[in-house]
């Protein structure tokens, strides 16, 4: 592994993957950030119900989770560089045939292209990489790259409005998912220049050789107490903020908020998830023993962010709320990397993240229907929002018995 930046690379020889896992997650996870803005044109455009739309939010969680198990283990075997570039190809094509899809079933089909690529050099292999390429510095790196999400929040959100605006909602997409995928594209031509798989990170490592040849049973993490409560748990906390990028734009309309201020919502609560995860990455080191506390304390901000949420009405105070859910949420996405790193083996990361992206398609699919049936059905977000902090209750829940790491699951 590379732990010394200073005698055996140089300072952008040792990071550069991690410049590039940030403009990955950026142009990756970052898109994701904008569906909200597109909601309520889409459904005037094909007389839509929001539930109708919150489905094709629901479909990209199921392609993400339904082709976790096979893209995770090609992860650990193949040129992580070579899936990614094919990954921002599919995105951008199936970009361009979204928007010019004539009805809700052509684009629900093109939304699953474009999810597809965007799971080929969005998340799992952009953590992949970063586990194989550090040992020491594995928390700030991890916490970097993830805090290009929270700078897509802060620049993809107004940048889709204004394009709307402009030049309506499907050239705007086109151009957009152009600009992406050519950032993407040369992250990974010159960020991952430096990066290299070495011999000690192959999928079956020398232990378990020695276990496997003395005859000894090698655990599945299926079997791992740790697997199931850590995926459960964040796809708990992911379904969550998926109800936030969802319903917090269209609520903020419907409170009688234009879509430019609306949008500006997902704006600050990306900034302070870049500052979120910044800091993350400050301390990420020194709390490798106190995973689960630091996730309780979070957790519980996230909760009271939500009660502020749902008993206001003012925009102020919403991007205030925005702020909150933001700052936590950006210390949040990088402890995944971090909990599964710690709880198993580096050798099967992409095995783990992979199959628990099953365990999140429960709830990453059921949140964005559920919460246009909402409000379809009161004509209001609110009782989704209510939804979403006893979730928030039952994940602090679970969080507390997960126990101590073993790190034996091969």
């Amino acid at each position: 592994m590379n732990t010394n930046p200073k005698t055996e690379s140089s300072f952008w020889q040792y990071w550069s993957p991690t410049f590039s896992g940030f403009l990955l997650y950026t142009t990756s996870i970052g898109l994701f950030g904008i569906y909200g803005v597109f909601v309520n044109i889409v459904a005037a455009e094909f007389n839509s119900s929001v539930a109708a739309l919150g489905v094709g939010m629901a479909l990209t969680s199921l392609v993400i989770g339904g082709t976790g198990p096979i893209i995770g283990p090609l992860l650990d075997r193949y040129p992580i560089k070579k899936i990614m570039l094919i990954g921002v190809t599919v995105t951008l094509v199936s970009f361009v045939v979204l928007a010019s899809g004539s009805s809700l079933l052509a684009l629900a089909l093109a939304l699953c292209f474009v999810t597809l690529g965007i799971a080929l050099y969005g998340q799992m292999p952009t953590n992949v990489m970063l586990v194989n390429n550090y040992s020491s510095h594995r928390g700030r790196a991890l916490a970097v790259a993830a805090s290009g999400t929270s700078f897509g929040g802060i620049v993809l959100p107004p940048l889709a409005a204004i394009l709307i605006s402009s030049f309506g909602w499907r050239q705007g997409l086109v151009v957009l998912a152009a600009v992406c995928s050519v950032i993407a594209f040369y992250a990974i031509l010159i960020g991952l220049k430096h990066y290299k798989k070495l011999e000690s990170e192959t999928p079956i490592t020398s232990k378990a050789v020695n276990e496997t040849e003395n005859n000894v049973q090698i655990p599945s993490p299926f079997r791992s107490k740790a697997f199931w409560l850590i995926g459960i748990c964040f796809g708990l906390s992911y379904g969550a903020g998926t109800v936030y990028s969802f319903a917090l734009v269209p609520h903020a309309q419907n409170l009688g908020y234009d879509i430019k201020a609306a949008a500006l919502i997902l704006s600050v609560g990306g900034a302070f998830g870049f500052i979120g995860k910044i800091a993350y990455a400050i301390y990420a080191d020194r709390l490798k023993g106190k995973l689960v506390v630091t996730t309780l304390c979070l957790l519980t901000i996230q909760l009271l962010v939500w009660l502020i949420i749902i008993h206001t009405d003012n925009l102020f105070m919403l991007y205030l709320s925005a702020a909150g859910l933001g700052l936590c949420a950006g210390a949040f996405l990088p402890l995944y990397p971090v909990f599964i790193s710690t709880y198993f083996e580096e050798s099967i990361m992409g095995k783990v993240s992979g199959n628990q992206a099953l365990i999140f398609i429960p709830f990453l699919f059921m949140s964005a229907p559920l919460a246009g049936v909402s409000f379809d059905q009161t004509g209001s977000y609110v009782p989704m929002f209510w939804a979403v902090t006893g979730v928030t209750l039952v994940t602090m829940s679970l969080f507390a018995i997960l126990g101590q790491p073993t790190k034996r699951s091969h």
